[in-house]
């Protein structure tokens, strides 16, 4: 009967070991996963992996906000050119007019760079593997 308590106490403690290893990659793996998935580094990752998207929607939200911010001119001051909504209306004109043609030329140079890229790889010749038998 002692050696089969000998066994079954190793066994216990080898249990224990094993449980004990398991928390410890487990509490790794967590670390590393709430990291990967918190709001900043999803964000990160998709600016990097979508800039083109998030410069054109910076760029209409920023128009959304400006014709909130500063109302178009209304019906009855159309040829009031001194009214106060007029003034409004022309700098908002001219604010989302200067945003869109900046958001227009980076939107144009990203295209361009990643269509280039995506050209170079979808038409670059098969690098021939070499062979080294016969050295």
């Amino acid at each position: 009967m002692g050696r089969r308590e000998q066994e079954r106490q190793q066994l216990k403690l080898r249990a224990v070991a094993d449980l004990a290893h398991a928390r410890t990659a487990l509490s790794h793996h967590t670390e590393r996963a709430s990291l990967e998935f918190a709001p900043g580094a999803i964000i990160s990752r998709s600016i990097q992996k979508h800039r083109a998207a998030w410069i054109i929607g910076a760029a209409v939200a920023g128009v959304v906000a400006l014709r909130f911010v500063l109302p178009s001119r209304s019906r009855k001051n159309r040829r009031d050119n001194f009214s106060k909504s007029d003034r409004k209306g022309t700098l908002s004109r001219l604010l989302s007019s200067a945003l869109m043609g900046a958001a227009r030329k980076s939107a144009f140079a990203y295209a361009a760079n990643y269509f280039q890229n995506y050209l170079k790889q979808q038409f670059q010749p098969p690098v021939p593997e070499r062979d080294d038998t016969t050295a």
